[in-house]
């Protein structure tokens, strides 16, 4: 057995206040066998963030659920490891290192994750070119690299077609406002065959997905009250343009783009969605 890093104990011990433990498991972001803890500051913050909103209060405990049990390692949470584990049994690796190696040894398979090292969290990925990352940083500047990293629109991506076997979303179709244009450049950069592995936030109160806001001519038109989600890039938030409902695995799909949902039980009691879109082969 895999020993738990001593950094972890000493990290839970720091924030033992602040954490609960809850158990010790894989973390497929990290590579790591870690101490798993839920976080009441985690809970608090939320808690605060969706009070305002008008979603139902199981729509909020699941956000409260998916967003916490971080790894002491990377501190990922349960939905981000649900969906690295996801893109590893597609990719038939049992761990986040034996992707890295296919990655660093075959020069015909390539990955796409559309934040920077969200999802996968290893330095040997960082030193793979065939690992691409990237952030949305300035609309001036697509396929530059700013600070260290690429900077990309989902919208407008600069990738050429069929570059990617696998494009990794966490969270960010809500946030985009042509869902349209933003589905078919990830078809369009998939491989034919290629997988798009996502999350979303889905609330199951809702029959139909709902337009919160859209783009006009004179900028952005609210149909409702705005919305914010936390960003890790700007602390002033994200947009929700849209909240997903029942129907998201229909929203996400596209003539010869089809994406299914599966509802996946976490160890501690969550269920997490991950949506898995396959471009035609």
């Amino acid at each position: 057995m895999i020993p738990v890093p001593v950094k972890n104990i000493a990290r839970f011990l720091m924030h033992r206040r602040a954490w609960r433990f809850v158990s010790f498991d894989y973390c497929p972001v990290c590579d790591t066998r870690s101490m798993i803890v839920y976080s009441r500051e985690l809970e608090r913050w939320l808690a605060d963030l969706t009070a305002s909103w008008e979603a139902g209060e199981d729509f909020k405990r699941m956000l409260a659920m998916r967003e916490n049990f971080l790894c002491v390692t990377c501190m990922a949470n349960s939905r981000m490891r649900m969906l690295a584990r996801t893109v590893l049994d597609l990719c038939g690796h049992a761990t986040s290192g034996d992707l890295a190696r296919r990655l660093c040894s075959d020069p015909l398979f390539s990955v796409y994750e559309t934040a920077a090292y969200n999802i996968f969290r290893i330095d040997a990925l960082k030193a793979c070119p065939r690992y691409v990352v990237s952030e949305y940083l300035a609309p001036d500047r697509f396929g530059e690299t700013i600070g260290g990293v690429r900077n990309e629109s989902l919208e407008c991506l600069t990738f050429p077609d069929d570059s990617f076997d696998v494009v990794i979303n966490s969270d960010v179709l809500e946030h985009v406002a042509d869902l349209d244009k933003s589905l078919e450049e990830v078809r369009r950069v998939l491989k034919p065959g290629g997988y798009h592995v996502l999350t979303v936030p889905v609330d199951y109160s809702l029959e139909h997905t709902v337009e919160r806001a859209r783009m006009g001519q004179g900028g952005i038109e609210y149909l409702k009250s705005p919305v914010m989600h936390g960003d890790t890039v700007r602390n002033t938030g994200v947009l929700v343009f849209r909240d997903f409902g029942r129907d998201a695995a229909s929203c996400l799909s596209r003539e010869g783009f089809p994406c299914l949902e599966m509802q996946l039980p976490g160890r501690h009691g969550e269920i997490i969605s991950v949506f898995i879109g396959k471009k035609a082969a």
